[in-house]
């Protein structure tokens, strides 16, 4: 009983024209228009008006004519290659050939409407396609397969915000739970849907959901509820004028009189509705109104009359549902798990569409902004333009006093970076002092004792290390003072060429590990975290200064760590940039020192009494480096829980 409702919903679907379109596109002046594009040999002239007369038609509910102007219009679409007409022009045809009750092509033409969609990214038509494929699999029975295409559908037209489409989705779930005996769910559908349509004024709208609700209370034997939704419906379809709906209530109501046991009123409104839908070949109505006149003559006892709706009933329902859609049927639901895939790569599409037009809205609200701001700021610029004239004759007379501030402020300024330039130098002399006398001491201190010759072997192997870690540490100062030089002078210049940075990294975290046992900070835990690929990651750089890089860190990390870890890797980002890492769990640094660090010869602690050494030029020659590299580095700190570096710059792919 609720099939009249669902064709309406579907019919729904194939949009109308607007009322100056019908107007200005007869179906007589179009075809005059269309045999001089014939003659002249224009195909988009003839594909504009194939198109429009198909529509014409079809608003018109001659579905003989559109079927042959579609298929027309079809044909040149395909030869011109537009995708969007073909797609649309494929679902109102279909949305014929359903009502007509051929099934299989009007599946084929809405599954080859569904892929066109996808292709151009159209999500209105995807939700469309979705929610006709689900109607046909209602109507063969399939209903777990036809509710869930109507839930794909749901969810994208929730995705797009379309009110309209959810309405119509909605009704079709309804009628699918009204037909499984979920009478009660179904209800609530139904009532959403007719919220929904009422929200946007939507008539037809509303006059699918208030029949589908008078079928409920029908089916129910509440027929004065049923009455009342009957006819709200008639005059919907009539605020809409929608010549197929009244016709369908026609019907809608005939039941209604049938079911009161009033038979003469309820064969008067069969015949009212008959003489609408026949002409039109719509064979669904025209079989159910056949079946409840079938039930109307037994009733009156009139077997003559009811053998002949009987028939007549049965006649059509046999052409519709023929043996072979039945074997056709079979293949499809085979092929159903297929076209499931299909479906959530299709969802996937209109998510990412929905996401890049919520990304284009947001620019252009950040445009908008923008241009308001700019507005705003040449506002403020022109009325403090008209200040300045006014105020320029009083201003004239401060301008001296001025200057003189402005003077004795300059000198103030200047001692203060002449007193700060020198302390910092002074502080550096005696850093590189100390840094430098520490190593010298060791390597002179421990070769001193290998020159006595009274040590064991063990002790001479010690010694020896002992000389080489001092080495090694006042070769570092010494590359870290030469660095810094070039730096100044801009003399550093960077040599590009293609670097494995799996290499760098193992080389780093094999130092390291060393440093650590000879720093007696062996219950440190030193990881190197790198992508199971990283052994392919090659880029151009210069490998030294990379590896220089990543060294200070894991140097100043080690340093400032007593106990935990220490953390580094690198990960590509987008595929445009490399972001180098380093975490420990250390001493940790107070935001207000963030940008201090980098500057050069400045430490967090620059006292003589501190307990970490250091020249403080690491991070500074890091961030000179990182600059030359057009990248940049930054850190995250919290005070006593230890800090991480980040370190970005371009990728650029070797070749």
């Amino acid at each position: 009983m609720r099939f009249f409702s669902l064709l309406t919903v579907f019919l729904l679907f194939q949009g109308t024209l607007i009322a100056d379109d019908r107007e200005q596109y007869r179906p007589d002046s179009l075809l005059a228009v269309m045999d001089t594009a014939i003659a002249t040999d224009d195909s988009a002239t003839m594909l504009f008006i194939a198109h429009k007369l198909a529509r014409s038609y079809d608003d018109a509910e001659v579905y003989d004519s559109a079927v042959i102007f579609y298929n027309r219009a079809i044909r040149l679409a395909e030869a011109s290659g537009d995708k969007a007409k073909l797609a649309s022009m494929q679902t109102s045809l279909g949305n014929i050939l359903l009502v007509w009750g051929n099934y299989q092509r009007a599946l084929n033409l809405y599954l080859s409407s569904l892929n066109i969609c996808g292709e151009i990214e159209d999500s209105t038509g995807i939700s469309r396609s979705l929610n006709n494929i689900g109607v046909i699999y209602s109507d063969w029975g399939e209903k777990g397969i036809s509710l869930e295409y109507y839930r794909r559908s749901l969810e994208v037209d929730s995705l797009l915000g379309d009110i309209e489409g959810q309405s119509k989705t909605l009704n079709n779930i309804a009628i699918l739970f009204d037909e499984m005996g979920d009478k009660e769910r179904a209800l609530r559908y139904y009532f959403r849907a007719l919220e929904l349509a009422a929200l946007i004024e939507n008539h037809y709208m509303i006059a699918v959901a208030s029949s589908n609700i008078g079928g409920y209370y029908l089916e129910i034997e509440d027929l004065e509820k049923a009455a009342d939704y009957y006819f709200k419906t008639m005059e919907e379809y009539k605020l809409d004028c929608s010549i197929i709906g009244q016709a369908e209530t026609y019907i809608l109501i005939g039941d209604l009189y049938k079911a009161k046991k009033e038979f003469s009123a309820a064969l008067d409104y069969y015949t009212r509705g008959l003489e609408i839908v026949v002409p039109r070949k719509l064979n669904k109505p025209i079989m159910n109104a056949y079946e409840s006149m079938h039930k109307v003559y037994i009733e009156q006892g009139n077997y003559r009359e009811a053998l002949t709706y009987f028939s007549q009933f049965h006649d059509l329902q046999d052409s519709i549902f023929s043996i072979e859609t039945s074997t056709q049927l079979a293949l499809l639901t085979n092929a159903y798990e297929i076209q499931q895939k299909d479906q959530e790569m299709e969802l996937q599409q209109v998510r990412m569409n929905e996401q890049r037009a919520k990304i284009k809205r947001q620019r252009m609200i950040l445009i908008a902004l923008g241009f308001l701001i700019l507005t705003i700021v040449i506002f403020a610029l022109l009325l403090a333009r008209q200040y300045r004239l006014r105020m320029k004759a009083w201003k004239q007379l401060l301008i001296q006093h001025k200057e003189i501030l402005k003077n004795r402020q300059e000198l103030l300024v200047a001692k203060e970076k002449a007193e700060e330039s020198d302390r910092l130098k002074s502080t550096f002399l005696v850093n590189i002092s100390h840094e430098l006398r520490t190593p010298m001491n060791g390597i002179m201190g421990f070769t001193d004792l290998l020159q006595k010759g009274s040590t064991t072997p063990d002790q001479h192997q010690l010694y020896l290390s002992y000389i080489a870690s001092s080495s090694r540490q006042l070769l570092k100062v010494l590359n870290d003072i030469i660095d810094i030089s070039s730096i100044e002078t801009k003399q550093l210049k960077l040599d590009i060429r293609s670097c494995n940075l799996h290499q760098i990294f193992n080389d780093l975290l094999q130092y390291f590990n060393k440093e650590k046992a000879e720093s007696n900070k062996e219950k440190i835990e030193l990881i190197c975290k790198l992508s199971p690929e990283a052994g392919q990651h090659s880029c151009m750089g210069d490998a030294k200064r990379l590896s220089q890089v990543v060294f200070n860190l894991l140097n100043n990390a080690l340093m400032f760590t007593k106990e935990g870890s220490i953390e580094f890797g690198y990960e590509i980002v987008d595929k445009k940039s490399i972001m180098f890492y380093v975490k420990d769990t250390g001493i940790g640094i107070e935001r207000s020192n963030f940008d201090l660090i980098f500057e050069r010869f400045r430490q967090v602690d620059d006292s003589t009494t501190r307990q970490h050494s250091g020249s403080g030029l690491g991070l500074s020659i890091c961030k000179e480096l990182v600059n030359l590299m057009n990248g940049r580095i930054y850190l995250e700190s919290e005070l006593g829980k230890g800090s991480t570096f980040y370190v970005e710059i371009p990728l650029v792919p070797v070749g």
